[in-house]
């Protein structure tokens, strides 16, 4: 102040400015804005625990913060579902029917937010096959060494099949081979089984 030209009169009234408005002014401010977030998401934990914890960890979702969040909402005696492919979206939701949070495609390693959302949005998939024929080659990589068993895919598929997420297209599969596979004993063995379309 003193090179600019300033008096030491002048000099002083600046400093008991500057120092009068640190006491209070950007505090204050910073303060209010804090406190009126803070009364917010306390209502909103309160009040609607589920939206407000599922929409915490959507934030959070693939950063350092997200286990903490979730140990935070286990906390709160909120459950915590394992996606599933048909019914979890790109991001976490809330799981009405189950009063939970469902895990989001974007919560699994190695799968990222533009594959979590392609895959969600032409969701559901009727077995495993369904899947492998409709998702694009890209963003969603993994079926080009596919052979209609689960270990072959690699990749983004590969991801969510080791998570567990295809577990539900694998069991329906599953449950077609066999039904398949039935069929064919009762009805082609010549050994006198019953045909399953008149049982």
């Amino acid at each position: 102040c003193t090179e600019e030209g300033m008096s030491g009169p002048d000099r002083k009234f600046l400093n008991e400015a500057i120092a009068g408005f640190a006491e209070y002014g950007f505090n204050r401010a910073h303060a209010s804005v804090y406190g009126i977030t803070a009364y917010r998401c306390g209502y909103l934990s309160a009040n609607h625990p589920l939206e407000f914890h599922a929409a915490l960890l959507s934030v959070a979702a693939g950063g350092d913060k997200e286990k903490k969040y979730v140990v935070t909402t286990k906390k709160r005696g909120i459950r915590i579902l394992a996606p599933e492919i048909n019914v979890s979206g790109a991001s976490y939701t809330v799981d009405k029917r189950q009063h939970a949070i469902r895990r989001g495609l974007v919560s699994i390693n190695g799968i990222g937010l533009k594959i979590a959302e392609k895959v969600a949005e032409l969701a559901p998939y009727e077995d495993l096959d369904d899947l492998v024929r409709r998702v694009p080659p890209r963003p969603v990589s993994g079926a080009k060494n596919y052979d209609g068993t689960p270990e072959s895919l690699e990749g983004a598929l590969g991801h969510l099949y080791e998570s567990g997420t295809l577990d539900v297209l694998i069991a329906t599969k599953i449950l077609s081979l066999s039904k398949e596979s039935h069929g064919e004993v009762l009805r082609g063995d010549g050994a006198g089984g019953e045909d399953l379309d008149q049982v």
